[in-house]
């Protein structure tokens, strides 16, 4: 029987592990095309113009914004979602807001966690940059002025004048990343303001308008653009989903008085967003992307190369099994598994915990084109196998 025969016979058999949605631990919400209002979300799409300075003036390509499967094995679940403008140089600029006002009258004082996964798959620009996080505050008590606050992932995008220190961190192309917001190395901005003071960690962010930080507060903005003027009665400002959190692309406006032409910074960027992670008073919301859950297939190492993976890995996740060698391969980040066929799986999983000789089952995504081929899992999807006994 061929390899080949073996493989469609087993999904004949129906030898598929579906992983649900449903399996998710009690403090992740998982946010999906069809519950994401439900779970207090917004999405909103500008389309952008490109031209105008000496052509005439046109709309840009219509920005994307999906739920996902991958790309890869995203830090939660199978999916992620996507975000993707395309080349805009004339107000208004091309913008994607995905944003919750589910925090929004919180203290900033009660967040112990805030962090977040992206994925750069592409980018015109050196200057271009994965999705920022966005949030809206009020500025301390008794003021409801409120305030912008952008989180740069990679850090500043120009070096403040007088600044001495370093801030900066590479991005990465075509691989997820997390960016922990409250890192005391962290870079915050805050966006409008010609104020000398307007860059800082959280720490700084949270004390900015309250130097005791115990009032400040998240808050919920109107719909609009970021061009547009604070109500004067109101005192709130806008995003285009109205909310007080938000993930975005996309820069307020052309030309800025901080980063001159602004528009290089996120014109034409393709990249993902995943777990999102929110924690107010040590309780954790984590808030997981996905399209549809992939069906799980188990199989042995010869099956990983046959031609039929080229087309299967974009429709399943596999499971592999077998012995962890100790080779050139180990690190604490990857490792080799040998079923016995002598025809190892390359396992990455970063900060595992499995050992040499350990017998582990892993899951997630595979890529058959790499030699050896290649598991992208996480160490939560690696389970170690005991009273197997010698092969």
């Amino acid at each position: 029987m061929t390899m080949r025969r073996a493989f469609v016979e087993c999904l004949a058999a129906g030898a598929i592990a579906v992983f649900a949605a449903g399996a998710a631990s009690a403090d992740t919400i998982v946010v999906t095309p069809a519950n994401m209002e439900a779970q207090g979300w917004k999405l909103a799409i500008q389309q952008g113009v490109k031209g105008g300075w000496d052509t005439p003036a046109e709309p840009a390509q219509m920005p994307v914004a999906e739920f996902v499967t991958g790309p890869g094995l995203p830090p939660a679940g199978d999916g992620s979602f996507k975000m993707q403008v395309f080349y805009s140089d004339n107000n208004p600029l091309s913008k994607i807001y995905l944003g919750t006002n589910n925090f929004s009258g919180v203290e900033l004082k009660r967040i112990t966690r805030f962090e977040y996964w992206t994925y750069l798959h592409y980018r015109d620009y050196d200057r271009g940059r994965p999705p920022m996080i966005e949030i809206i505050t009020d500025s301390g008590s008794p003021s409801a002025q409120q305030r912008r606050f952008w989180f740069y992932p990679g850090g500043y995008t120009v070096k403040p004048a007088g600044y001495s220190g370093s801030a900066t961190w590479p991005l990465n192309l075509r691989q997820w990343q997390k960016w922990d917001l409250m890192d005391p190395n962290g870079w915050w901005e805050m966006i409008g303001t010609s104020s000398s003071n307007y860059y800082g960690n959280w720490e700084w962010l949270r004390k900015r308008y309250d130097s005791t930080g115990e009032t400040m507060k998240l808050a919920t903005p109107y719909v609009g653009d970021y061009r547009d003027p604070m109500n004067p009665t109101t005192l709130q400002i806008a995003n285009q989903t109205g909310t007080s959190i938000a993930i975005k692309i996309g820069s307020g406006q052309v030309i800025d008085t901080r980063y001159g032409p602004w528009w290089y910074d996120q014109s034409a960027v393709w990249a993902y967003v995943d777990r999102l992670i929110i924690g107010i008073d040590g309780v954790d919301y984590e808030y997981d992307f996905e399209s549809t859950p992939l069906p799980v297939v188990t199989i042995n190492n010869r099956a990983a190369r046959d031609p039929i993976m080229a087309q299967a890995r974009n429709n399943f996740r596999f499971t592999v099994f077998g012995k962890v060698n100790f080779n050139e391969f180990f690190t604490g980040d990857q490792f080799t598994v040998d079923d016995g066929s002598g025809r190892p799986i390359l396992v990455k999983a970063t900060g595992h915990s499995v050992n040499p000789f350990d017998y582990v089952k892993a899951t997630g995504a595979l890529n058959p084109g790499t030699n050896p081929p290649t598991l992208e899992s996480r160490w939560d999807l690696i389970e170690t196998l005991a009273g197997i006994g010698d092969y």
